[in-house]
């Protein structure tokens, strides 16, 4: 890490721990308003947050006294939709199972196969995120690279040609074609002929 990478990350740490302790003082003034007579609606609206908050910071200043004022993570303790560890390490073995089996071991199948077992199998996108987290799916691209769709063009008139054969019968030449040719850098038809009939030997004179 360079000087201005840890020249960055020790401001950021010092606007977190300013800020940390700048919750801290506000529960601790507001705490002490509503412990000397003033009402809860009033402290709130003095310090800026909401009834609801100013409650839940006077519980924590009732329970834990300082040491409940420091401000908390809000982030959840545990994610309602994530699938049992266990369960997880079971479907990376269906797979592995089932690939030896044959090879339709997708999503589906492995819940098939959770069913069969007595298992409420997750939903079939949890599954697959499952199977991509421990490396078992492989990463197919959604679209064509650009590089594929890129057009070749001749830089210079003449440099190359594009020939085309078109059959065209008609009434009375069944066997009819049309030739053309047309160059690549001017789109330009330079020749047009038609014959009776596609013979190598007979086209052969048109280039």
């Amino acid at each position: 890490m360079d000087t201005r990478q840890q020249s960055g990350t020790a401001g950021d740490n010092q606007t977190t721990s300013s800020a940390q302790r700048s919750e801290y003082l506000r529960n601790k003034a507001l705490a002490a308003a509503i412990n000397d007579g003033e009402s809860v609606a009033g402290a709130a609206r003095r310090y800026g947050v909401s009834r609801q908050r100013a409650y839940k910071i006077k519980r924590r200043w009732d329970a834990d006294g300082d040491s409940g004022l420091p401000p908390r993570s809000r982030a959840a303790r545990t994610i309602a939709n994530r699938t049992d560890a266990v369960l997880a390490s079971r479907i990376v073995e269906l797979r592995k199972q089932l690939e030896k089996d044959g090879p339709d071991a997708g999503a589906e199948s492995i819940a098939a196969r959770l069913e069969r077992e007595g298992v409420r199998p997750p939903a079939n996108s949890a599954i697959h995120r499952i199977l991509v987290s421990a490396g078992l799916v492989r990463p197919e691209p959604g679209k064509r690279p650009k590089a594929s769709c890129t057009r070749f063009e001749a830089s210079l008139p003449d440099e190359l040609w594009q020939s085309d054969f078109t059959h065209w019968p008609i009434a009375t030449v069944p066997g009819a074609v049309v030739v053309s040719r047309l160059d690549d850098r001017l789109c330009f038809v330079k020749f047009l002929w038609a014959v009776s009939a596609f013979l190598l030997v007979r086209l052969s004179g048109c280039f």
